[in-house]
């Protein structure tokens, strides 16, 4: 039918303390801005910049900058202690505090390119060139840095997971998953000892397999990942519900559509309806975060039902998931325009089915044409447009005397 099912957060995660960053909306235009505690106002100013380049939704954004946002605290602390006996270290944090990067990262290649060291220093080195490549949105130029990092010390389960998540994003996926299943082993054996500390590690490793199993099409080896991390989520949930029924909804998000992807509907229904159930849990205590999952969720479910020919349970699923995205995209239309459009899209393809009068699906078509940010989704709604309401628009009386 053209439109699919999206996932409820970036597929491949680092973890992460989730909560730094908040979205601020400008008076004109809608525009959102990501405010992050401890990072410096320069530096803020640098990573919205670098974020309004990429063509991504508002929730997406948030993710990015929790990731950046503890990357840069963890560089800073990094540099921090290094800069204790080291000049040039304390020039890259004052740097990076301007927001800076491509200064602080020649300040670095500079660290690199200087004496004999220890191999910890040299790793220290390496990773820290590689953060500020991150930091860019550059992981091409990161990996190098993080494979010697790995090369030096492959022991290290934090270097491990780093190298195998870059590798991850630049599609070398099976570097990724021997790195990733050895990073795994070590995690199940601290989280023995230690199962507070190192188990939101074994379940993230689990979701980025699984994510990775899903790209080669390994679907259920990657079915079999998501459950496990599911059952890990769970489990972190019992103790510290705030903190995990998130990842317990996003990994149900993703099974989602994975039994989606299987024809397995009946599974998929299971999963979204569930996810759904916790974000409105979720939504009660915070509903500002949790209701644009909310209606991702119910719109994934409508498209669900769409395939099946299930028209009544598409018209209420799609309706509340609109009622909750016009709103959104009210105050936030750049945030909010994808994902209005998808809904759109999904209400378009319902009236379709039901054979309704071609202006009323016109009318969903012309909205999401003119609400869409995405160039993908303004192209697939004007080539509906096309085929099916020019001619009937050039039917209609011009309206001039």
């Amino acid at each position: 039918m053209g439109v699919t099912a999206v996932s409820a957060q970036s597929p491949a995660i680092t973890q992460s303390t989730q909560g730094w960053c908040r979205p601020t909306v400008g008076q004109a235009g809608g525009n959102v801005t990501i405010v992050c505690q401890g990072v410096s106002p320069k530096a803020l100013e640098r990573l919205n910049e670098l974020l309004d380049e990429k063509d991504i939704e508002r929730q997406t954004k948030i993710q990015e900058a929790e990731t950046w946002a503890q990357r840069y605290r963890d560089l800073q602390d990094r540099l921090t202690q290094e800069g204790q006996d080291d000049s040039l270290s304390q020039t890259a944090k004052a740097l990076l505090e301007e927001g800076k990067l491509e200064e602080a990262g020649a300040i670095l290649d500079r660290l690199l390119a200087s004496g004999e060291k220890t191999v910890e220093q040299m790793v220290a080195d390496h990773v820290n060139r590689a953060a500020v490549y991150e930091l860019q949105f550059q992981p091409y130029k990161a990996l190098l840095h993080y494979e010697k990092a790995y090369h030096y010390r492959p022991d290290n389960t934090k270097y491990a997971l780093q190298y195998a998540f870059t590798l991850q994003k630049q599609n070398h996926h099976a570097k990724a998953q021997t790195v990733y299943q050895e990073a795994l082993g070590t995690y199940r054996k601290l989280a023995q000892a230690n199962p507070q500390a190192y188990l939101p590690y074994v379940a993230t490793v689990l979701n980025n397999l699984a994510v990775l199993y899903s790209d080669t099409q390994r679907l259920n080896d990657s079915e079999q990942a998501y459950q496990e991390a599911l059952g890990t989520y769970r489990k972190l949930a019992q103790a510290n519900s705030q903190a995990y029924l998130p990842y317990v909804a996003m990994t149900l998000n993703h099974l989602g559509n994975l039994y989606s992807d299987m024809q397995r509907l009946s599974d998929s229904e299971q999963a979204y309806r569930e996810a759904l159930g916790t974000y409105r849990k979720l939504a009660q205590a915070n509903p500002q975060a949790y209701l644009p999952d909310i209606a991702l969720t119910l719109n994934n479910l409508a498209i669900l039902e769409l395939d099946q020919n299930h028209i009544k349970q598409v018209q209420v699923l799609v309706s509340e998931a609109l009622i909750i995205r016009r709103d959104l995209y009210k105050k936030h239309e750049m945030a909010y325009g994808n994902a209005l459009a998808q809904s759109l899209a999904v209400e378009a393809m319902m009236l379709l089915h039901t054979e309704q009068e071609v202006s009323s699906v016109c009318d969903r078509l012309h909205e999401m044409r003119n609400v869409a940010v995405s160039e993908d989704l303004k192209q697939w709604a004007s080539e509906r447009v096309q085929g099916l309401c020019d001619k009937t628009d050039d039917d209609k009386p011009s309206g001039k005397q």
